[in-house]
C-alpha cells in the first residue's frame, strides 16, 4: 500500500492558508458587525434626540403652568374688564410667543438628532473608504 507524503510547498508556490480560506467569511461577518453597530450607534443618537424633545415638552409645560397659574390667582380677585382683557390679551401673547419658541426648540432637537444620525453613517462610509485607500498599493 501507497502512501502519500506531503512535500512542503516550494518558495514560488502559492499556498492556500486557513486564512485565505476565511477571508470572505471573515469580511462577510465583518460587514455584518459594521453594520450592526451603524444601527446600534443610529438607535442611541435617537434615543437621545427623543430625550431631548421630551426636555423641551417638560421645560414647556412647567413655564405655560406656572404662566397661567399667575394669570388664574389674578382673575381669583375682584378686577375692572380692562384688567380682565389685559389679563386676556397677556395670555394670548404668552401662549403665541411660546409656541413659536416651543416649535423652534423642537425643530432643533430633531435637526441635532438627525446630524448625529448622519454622522454615525458618514463615519462608516469614511472607515470604509480608508480602508480601501490603504489597501490600494502606488
Amino acid at each position: 500500500m501507497r502512501t502519500k507524503t506531503v512535500r512542503p510547498a516550494s518558495p514560488g508556490e502559492a499556498t492556500t492558508t486557513t486564512a485565505d480560506v476565511l477571508a470572505p467569511w471573515n469580511l462577510l461577518g465583518d460587514l455584518g458587525r459594521q453594520q450592526f453597530a451603524l444601527a446600534t450607534e443610529s438607535a442611541c443618537a435617537m434615543f437621545r434626540g427623543s430625550e431631548a424633545m421630551r426636555k423641551v415638552q417638560q421645560e414647556a409645560a412647567h413655564h405655560s403652568s406656572e404662566h397661567h397659574e399667575a394669570a388664574a390667582q389674578k382673575l381669583r380677585g375682584p378686577c375692572a374688564p380692562a384688567e380682565l382683557l389685559a389679563i386676556q390679551s397677556d395670555l394670548l401673547r404668552f401662549d403665541m410667543q411660546e409656541a413659536a419658541q416651543y416649535w423652534q426648540q423642537m425643530a432643533d432637537a430633531a435637526l441635532k438628532a438627525q446630524l448625529e444620525m448622519m454622522g454615525c453613517a458618514s463615519q462608516i462610509f469614511n472607515a470604509g473608504s480608508s480602508d480601501d485607500s490603504s489597501r490600494r498599493e502606488p
